[in-house]
C-alpha cells in the first residue's frame, strides 16, 4: 500500500466515525467516489481541519509515548507498561483486561484472586507446583520489581479499576 492509500484509509475512518463526514464527496460528472484526501485540499472545510490536526496530534502524542516506552529496547518485557504509564489520560482501555495476554493474566490474577498482594500471589504458585509455574513465579517477580521501581499499579494500567472477590 502507498503512502496515499494509508491516508485514505485513515480519513475514511474518520467519515465514518463522524468526526468529518464532510469529506465525503464525488463526481456529479462521472460518479466517481472522490478521494477524501482531495476534497480536504479542494474544499474549504476548517471544521474538518480542525479535528483532523487534534486527532493526528493525538495519534502522534501516542506515537512518542511507544517509541520512548521501546527505546531502551524491552529486555525485561515490561515496556507495555512503561507505555500505558505515560499514556495520556484519555486513553482507551478495553473494559476487561486482555487476559490473553499472560502479563494481564498474571496481574489480573494477582489483582483479583490476591487483591493485589504480590507475595500472597506467589506463594499460592508455590503451592500449586515451583517446577510446573516456574515461568509464572519469575515473571511475578520481574512485575513485581517493575510495580516497585515505577511506585505505580499495574492492575490499574491495564483497567482493573477494584479487585473482584474469589
Amino acid at each position: 500500500m502507498t503512502t496515499a492509500n494509508h491516508l485514505e484509509t485513515l480519513l475514511e475512518a474518520a467519515i465514518t466515525s463522524g468526526l468529518c463526514p464532510t469529506l465525503r464527496g464525488w463526481s456529479s460528472a462521472t460518479g466517481e467516489v472522490l478521494p477524501a484526501q482531495y476534497l480536504l485540499l479542494t474544499r474549504d472545510l476548517p471544521r474538518a481541519r480542525a479535528r483532523l490536526r487534534c486527532a493526528a496530534e493525538a495519534l502522534l502524542a501516542l506515537l512518542d509515548v511507544a517509541d520512548g516506552a521501546y527505546a531502551d529496547g524491552n529486555g525485561d518485557h515490561c515496556a507495555k507498561f512503561r507505555a500505558l504509564a505515560a499514556a495520556p489520560d484519555w486513553l482507551l482501555r478495553p473494559s476487561e483486561p486482555d487476559d490473553n495476554d499472560p502479563d494481564v493474566a498474571l496481574v489480573w490474577e494477582c489483582a483479583v484472586t490476591h487483591s493485589g498482594d504480590w507475595q500472597g500471589f506467589l506463594e499460592a504458585l508455590h503451592q500449586a507446583g515451583s517446577v510446573e509455574w516456574q515461568w509464572a513465579i519469575r515473571r511475578c517477580r520481574v512485575l513485581m520489581r517493575f510495580e516497585e521501581e515505577q511506585g505505580g499499579d499495574l492492575a490499574g494500567l491495564i483497567g482493573i479499576t477494584a479487585a473482584r472477590p474469589k
